[in-house]
């Protein structure tokens, strides 16, 4: 899913709720569909995000043309209201001869006027209504700008800019219309051999003030034992913090592990039921926490919090790692929607 369409999925309920109680509204009401784009147009320039002005608002006005458009409609209702009304008092005075004789006609009932009280745009109906827009519309908007996309990969026809390929054995990997797939190979990183090929890297942004997300759909059927797809914070070969999809004794896992100079360490092991997976790092000063989610499931597992490593260069690094597989048997990993995402984030 794209970064726009995630973000205007934030809006779907909003939306939702305007078109069911849009038939409760007369004709000549302001339509609450129109504040609400006139709000988020107003809220969408100051946060400088032009691409929702067009998405999501048709006409560039600003929220004081809401207010001149209320108090036009409200001094026209009112006007034609009271004059009508002083005409109907007049006629209704007036005295009529009835069988010779003069008498006082009964007031007649202004029906105009109850029709335009009814239509004011300004009812505690209408009021309430709009009260409840804006405010939703606030809760989303404040929601959609604390996250900013820095980076994402869908891996569908060729590999995004910025990676680049350490131990490159182009023959085993392969980018198609479903993504990035590479097929895993024995080696290992895990420890001093440091000899696993096709380790896909990219720079990782900065985390000294902001929280980062970096996630990662994966897909694998492993047969071999370690046989693992795993997403790093990555400094080299002896220095990283790994989340991975694993086969261990058997059963499929997701596996969080911690390498400093290739002294290494599990920080957890926790079973995992879909071939199917979605990696998520979160990333912020010197703690980094792995979670993962299946297809099936609405919120995010946590499986583990640690330190990041102290490397000698300093430099860190994003990297996708497809290894300890098996000469005899044929895997492709496939590996999809890749994201860089700048928080902060509410915790599932």
């Amino acid at each position: 899913m794209t970064a726009q369409a995630r973000y205007c999925f934030r809006f779907l309920p909003v939306l939702i709720f305007l078109k069911t109680i849009r038939s409760q509204y007369k004709p000549r009401q302001i339509k609450p569909l129109q504040i609400l784009r006139l709000c988020l147009n107003r809220i969408l320039i100051q946060r400088k995000l032009p691409c929702f002005s067009k998405t999501l608002i048709r006409q560039p006005l600003l929220i004081q043309s809401l207010t001149h458009r209320q108090s036009k409609l409200l001094t026209q209702s009112r006007t034609i209201a009271a004059l009508r009304e002083s005409a109907q008092r007049a006629k209704s005075r007036a005295p009529q001869q009835v069988g010779g004789c003069w008498s006082e006609r009964p007031r007649a009932r202004n029906r105009f006027a109850i029709s335009q009280q009814r239509r004011n745009p300004i009812s505690g109906r209408c009021m309430k209504g709009l009260c409840s827009i804006i405010a939703a519309t606030c809760c989303f908007t404040s929601s959609l700008c604390a996250e900013e996309v820095l980076f994402q990969d869908d891996f569908r026809g060729r590999v995004g800019d910025g990676w680049s390929w350490v131990r490159e054995h182009r023959e085993y990997w392969r980018v198609t219309e479903h993504g990035l797939e590479v097929r895993l190979e024995p080696g290992n990183l895990w420890g001093p051999q440091n000899n696993a090929r096709n380790l896909l890297v990219r720079s990782a942004p900065d985390v000294t003030e902001s929280e980062i997300e970096v996630s990662v759909n994966v897909e694998n059927k492993p047969t071999s034992q370690y046989e693992q797809v795993d997403l790093v914070w990555y400094y080299d070969d002896s220095n990283m913090v790994k989340l991975g999809q694993e086969l261990v004794d058997g059963k499929l896992c997701v596996v969080m592990g911690r390498e400093e100079n290739d002294q290494t360490r599990t920080a957890a092991i926790l079973p995992l039921d879909s071939t199917a997976v979605r990696l998520r790092l979160l990333v912020k000063g010197n703690q980094i926490r792995g979670q993962f989610r299946t297809p099936d499931a609405n919120n995010w597992r946590d499986v583990g919090e640690c330190s990041l490593p102290i490397a000698k260069n300093g430099r860190a690094n994003i990297s996708l790692q497809f290894y300890q597989g098996s000469e005899k048997v044929e895997h492709w990993a496939r590996v999809t929607e890749f994201s860089i995402v700048k928080g902060p984030f509410k915790s599932d």
